[in-house]
């Protein structure tokens, strides 16, 4: 089968929306991937638009660390990407054929993603689905390189002179283990999910546990439950997390890095340009020990398991309690309001477990939080007590998505166009 100047080849891998096939330039010989994004359906078109919207934001622009796309073409109800070819599969597959990698290696290959993410955010895009999956390698197994990919979750937050920290961001999405606990909320969060995404690879790369085939970091909660970061962090108060990551490390300026890009808060973290800066200052001197593989054996990906019962979803909206050890009685309503009082009892008297930005602790009059039933506002941060004034939880009210940006981008409508845009985005291999 051909598409343009493209011969379909073997099938590399298949998701919910696409597969991806090895392909072949019929006069150059060029091996790329080729992505076929099926278009039968509103929910195909909506991800093979999510997809192409990144693409469009890069085409005059390219990065040695983000997958290139050459092609874009529609057919047979189908979109085509052609894209670059890594021949050394994801980070994923790699970390777990190289179990004692140097640690010169892992370095370089941090500071290669932090470098991507850092050229992602200055071009206003959000990727929302880091992990070692979506990471995919070129090179040798002595010096692999780093091509971040995957744009199907990622947004694109508008263009111009406002700066990208500004933009707020509402949908639930992402891979459970690598999600910040802002977005479990939906209480808005902005471009920092990435940076603790980023954080979660990082210290799955050195602590190098598994949840199945997956190299991920967690906190064993409960009875032994695998219970992702972010969600862990909801609890009230939250974990240590110096106590249960990184522990084969000294308290040094890596450690400390890692535990920044994790903060609850997401004002606690630093931008992916400054990660890149401090990666880049470590150089060959961060000491990050090898960890012993040997008889550890798999954590086998277990849903966090709710104190006082409930359900949740994985990378969707909270709707039981949080955590698997969670001190919030009340449990979270969908869509960010809050569905009951927060306390054991329904008591309300305690703080506001939530992503730990409480300003003030609930009290007031014994109402429950929310008042009258008002949705949770804004950035989600609790600025003044619930009850008595009957003010929104979280301020103002900021709009989701950022000065009043449409989540759904460019709209259906507008799909041939963005396609047609993709179609000559860089020169062919």
């Amino acid at each position: 089968m051909r598409v343009g100047q493209y011969e379909v080849g073997t099938l590399l891998g298949e998701g919910a929306f696409g597969k991806v096939y090895k392909g072949k330039h019929v006069t150059t010989g060029g091996t790329v991937a080729m992505k076929q994004l099926k278009l039968g359906s509103y929910r195909q078109l909506a991800c093979a638009q999510n997809e192409v919207e990144p693409l469009i934001a890069l085409k005059d622009k390219s990065h040695e660390h983000i997958v290139k796309c050459f092609q874009g073409k529609v057919m047979d109800g189908s979109l085509w990407l052609v894209l670059e070819y890594c021949s050394m599969g994801t980070l994923n597959d790699f970390l777990l054929r190289q179990l004692r990698m140097a640690a010169s290696v892992k370095l370089r290959l941090m500071t290669q993603i932090a470098d991507a993410v850092s050229f992602l955010h200055a071009n206003h895009i959000v990727h929302r689905d880091l992990k070692p999956d979506n990471i995919l390698l070129t090179g040798s197994n002595g010096n692999p390189v780093v091509k971040v990919a995957d744009f199907g979750l990622a947004k694109v937050c508008g263009v111009g002179d406002v700066s990208l920290s500004k933009y707020m961001l509402a949908s639930q999405c992402g891979t459970e283990f690598f999600m910040a606990p802002e977005v479990f909320t939906s209480l808005g969060y902005k471009m920092y999910c990435d940076v603790f995404s980023m954080g979660v690879i990082f210290v799955a790369m050195i602590d190098m546990r598994r949840v199945g085939r997956s190299i991920a970091a967690f906190i064993e909660g409960r009875m032994g439950a695998t219970v992702s970061i972010g969600r862990a962090l909801l609890n009230n108060p939250p974990p240590n997390l110096s106590a249960h990551l990184l522990t084969s490390q000294k308290n040094g300026a890596f450690k400390k890095l890692c535990l920044s890009m994790l903060s609850v808060n997401y004002r606690g973290r630093p931008k992916a340009a400054d990660v890149h800066r401090s990666l880049t200052l470590m150089g060959g001197s961060c000491d990050i020990p090898h960890r012993p593989t040997s008889g550890q054996g798999d954590k086998r990906l277990a849903s966090p398991k709710p104190a006082l019962g409930g359900a949740h979803t994985l990378g969707g909206a909270v709707v039981g309690p949080v955590g698997a050890v969670g001190l919030v009685g009340g449990p979270v309503g969908v869509m960010g309001a809050i569905g009951g009082p927060v306390g054991g009892m329904g008591v309300v008297g305690g703080p506001v477990g939530g992503i730990g930005v409480v300003g003030m602790p609930v009290g007031g009059m014994g109402m429950p939080v929310g008042g009258m039933g008002m949705p949770v506002g804004g950035m989600g941060v609790v600025g003044v007590p619930v009850g008595g004034m009957g003010m929104p939880v979280g301020g103002m009210g900021v709009p989701v998505g950022g000065m009043g940006v449409p989540v759904g981008g460019m709209g259906v409508g507008m799909f041939g166009g963005a396609v047609g845009a993709v179609t000559n985005i860089s020169n062919s291999p």
